[in-house]
């Protein structure tokens, strides 16, 4: 039994679908995955049409004839996609649950919301170990009992919010993809929680990555390189190929880290103010998109296979 085989068994007796993390939020249900696979190979297109005809077909139009219906309605052709769209219909599939066996072969299965939160604050302590591996303490400036560090973070979340949310009506189709891509992670993972979860997830974001982005890598060019546009461009760099669903969102992150980041260095190194603005900014988005967007969970219908239907 190959190695496929035997991930695949296990899936299916756990009842689980199987997931692929790219960039921690893609998941593949293995029966679409192996039909799509089907359909796909050339080999397995000519077999199918042989055994639909029975081998009776001998006239070369003939059979061009009964194949072509057959491969466009087993196997429909789609619109090709450039190497940096997203896989909409695959992330609208994203499994509320994902599964796992551990060595001893125990089957458990957890939410994404909860592995979600503790990757994000796992953040942390990796932005801690980085900086104390260099010699660099990232939180010695940092006050969370600083009134104007924190007033600072909740005011720049206006216009900070004010400049990503006017994006949206942008004749770009990228950054439309990448709004129809947040719309669904976001209705499938935050669907089912409260303000007070989703509140709680951004505040893991906000310190956890702010803590490595800025605190670490950030923290670490200011000490050792001095160049203060050097360690804001490196740390948005850094913070844009984190969130590299595709060539937009890697844009558009990369704006969001530079922002952060020369808040960061108006703040003196403290963490506080950062933290503050991109938890509630990520807090307002979650349920902007949960209360008053209108994605709905049904897949879009495939127009070209009713047509050759």
């Amino acid at each position: 039994m190959s190695l496929f085989q035997r991930h695949r068994l296990g899936w299916q007796t756990l009842g689980a679908s199987p997931v692929s993390f790219a960039g921690g939020l893609t998941a593949v249900r293995a029966s679409s995955l192996a039909r799509r696979s089907f359909c796909c190979c050339g080999t397995a297109k000519v077999r199918s049409s042989k055994r639909h005809l029975g081998h009776k077909a001998t006239n070369r139009m003939e059979q061009g004839k009964h194949i072509g219906p057959y491969l466009a309605r087993e196997c429909p052709a789609k619109k090709p996609q450039s190497g940096n769209s997203i896989d909409l219909e695959l992330i609208s599939k994203l499994p509320l649950k994902i599964g796992f066996v551990s060595i001893f072969g125990t089957k458990t299965t957890a939410d994404f919301f909860w592995v979600g939160l503790f990757s994000e604050l796992a953040m942390f302590p990796a932005g801690l170990g980085l900086g104390a591996l260099f010699s660099l303490n990232i939180l010695q400036n940092t006050n969370w009992a600083d009134v104007a560090a924190l007033r600072d973070g909740v005011l720049y979340t206006l216009p900070f919010s004010a400049v990503f949310f006017s994006l949206d009506v942008l004749p770009i189709q990228a950054v439309r993809e990448l709004k129809r891509f947040t719309e669904i992670a976001v209705k499938r993972i935050f669907g089912k929680r409260n303000a007070l979860e989703t509140l709680l997830f951004c505040a893991a974001a906000g310190i956890g990555e702010e803590a490595l982005f800025r605190g670490a890598i950030q923290g670490l060019m200011d000490q050792y390189v001095g160049i203060i546009p050097l360690s804001v461009a490196v740390s948005a760099l850094a913070f844009g190929v984190a969130h590299s669903a595709n060539a937009a969102y890697f844009a558009l992150s990369a704006m969001a880290g530079a922002f952060f980041a020369s808040q960061y260095e108006l703040a003196d190194h403290n963490l506080a103010a950062p933290s503050v603005t991109h938890c509630l900014y990520d807090w307002i988005t979650i349920l902007s998109i949960k209360y008053f967007s209108r994605y709905s969970d049904e897949p879009a219908k495939n127009d070209d296979q009713d047509q050759v239907q």
